[in-house]
């Protein structure tokens, strides 16, 4: 699925029933899992193990596009901290 949101949106804490991967198109994401962030660049990638609670924010200053797949049925489940 390829996605595009504007800078600065935030994606709160959540996780899925898949393993998800992105592919930065445009933009810059700062990406947080499992106690760790990541900066994501164009051409950047990244893998997210089923049930791992995450949070993403794009960070650029123009919108930020990425393919997102996932090995199983989309879902979305929040998260607390």
């Amino acid at each position: 699925m390829l996605a595009r949101y504007p800078a600065g949106h935030i994606f709160p804490p959540h996780w899925h029933s898949a393993n998800e991967r992105v592919v930065l198109i445009e933009g810059h994401i700062l990406m947080e899992e499992g106690g760790r962030k990541e900066f994501l660049e164009p051409g950047g990638y990244a893998y997210i193990p089923a049930k791992q609670v995450q949070r993403m924010k794009c960070v650029s200053a123009t919108h930020c596009s990425f393919y997102v797949f996932w090995d199983g049925p989309l879902d979305f489940h929040p998260a607390t901290d």
